[in-house]
């Protein structure tokens, strides 16, 4: 089965952004424990302290509410083809909806330099590492067969 995109790729796509996410993370506190950013980007008190977080569990949320969603639709009796590309799909989307609070929780941590926002974000962070594709899926939602596995 030729596909555009091996099992082995799709989890090197999941560990890249993994890293980028990390190293924006890495970046913010670097920033903040080393020379910092001028006074006049911060983003103290209004609505952020609340918001971020809330972002934050609605992506995890949201996520976890779509990839369940997306599994339960899996087509168990489609092609090969059409499974693994409805996997592909439904990774790319998990993935998505976690990363852009994640991205907003690093950002605000390092304009604001309030520690929580990096917590925030590290825990979003740790869920995005949670959601890596696993073959284990394929064989329960899509029906993958030993062999279909083998060409992935």
């Amino acid at each position: 089965m030729a596909q555009s995109i091996s099992f082995r790729n799709l989890a090197i796509v999941h560990g890249a952004l993994l890293g980028g996410l990390v190293l924006l993370a890495g970046v913010a506190y670097y920033l903040n424990t080393g020379p910092g950013l001028p006074a006049e980007y911060s983003v103290e008190g209004g609505l952020m302290p609340w918001i971020v977080p809330a972002a934050v569990a609605a992506g995890v949320a949201m996520a976890y509410l779509v990839n369940r969603r997306r599994l339960a639709a899996a087509p168990a009796k489609a092609s090969a083809a059409e499974r693994w590309s409805h996997y592909r799909t439904t990774c790319f989307l998990r993935w998505g909806i976690v990363e852009g609070p994640v991205i907003l929780s690093f950002l605000f941590f390092l304009l604001d330099e309030d520690w929580n926002y990096l917590l925030y974000g590290l825990a979003g962070l740790a869920f995005l590492a949670l959601l890596r594709p696993a073959r284990v899926e394929l064989e329960r939602y899509y029906r993958f067969s030993a062999s279909e596995l083998e060409q992935l």
